[in-house]
């Protein structure tokens, strides 16, 4: 009998083994992740849904925590240690949300990758425990607790320097001067 994987039925969440830990990057990404406060842009989004300035706003604020923190190879580091992780995530939420039972909940193909970026945003803490329960997982997905991406937030080079500039007053002299 041949058996479609739409047709699998995961009723109990038995999720399979991750295969990784949350140490396949590194501390210092978790720190960053702590100081973009990921969450704020998430009920920031939540609070402010027209697209605006004020809705950009909240995003760019996360982006300058980290840049005014790190330098830009440090960010373009974390970008790949964010890649790393999203893509095992990504792959082990799939089943879920390829599942019938609870294709009612979960977001677009677009929105499956946001709500993917955002566990990440949320944290070594929050990655560890939704992989322990997924059913946090379905909960975001059915919350819309998530925003639109936080690995958006490793810009390029000519972003980081805008970001850094508008923030932050003696960014523009420091760079003029090469200081």
């Amino acid at each position: 009998m041949i058996t479609k994987f739409d047709d699998f039925k995961n009723d109990n969440l038995k999720m399979p083994d991750p295969g990784f830990n949350t140490d396949i990057v590194s501390d210092e990404f978790w720190k960053m992740v702590k100081i973009a406060n990921w969450n704020a842009v998430i009920q920031g989004y939540k609070k402010n849904p027209i697209i605006n300035d004020k809705h950009r706003e909240f995003f760019k604020k996360a982006q300058y925590r980290v840049y005014s923190k790190y330098s830009y190879p440090e960010v373009r580091q974390f970008r790949n240690e964010c890649n790393l992780i999203e893509k095992k995530l990504y792959d082990y939420f799939k089943f879920v949300w390829l599942s019938k039972k609870y294709n009612k909940i979960m977001p677009s193909d677009d929105g499956y990758t946001d709500l993917i970026s955002s566990i990440v945003g949320k944290g070594k803490t929050f990655v560890k425990r939704i992989l322990q329960d997924p059913k946090i997982f379905l909960q975001m997905a059915k919350d819309e607790d998530y925003a639109e991406s936080f690995i958006y937030l490793f810009g390029s080079e000519d972003v980081y320097h805008e970001i850094r500039e508008k923030y932050d007053p003696f960014y523009k002299e420091m760079r003029k001067y090469n200081l």
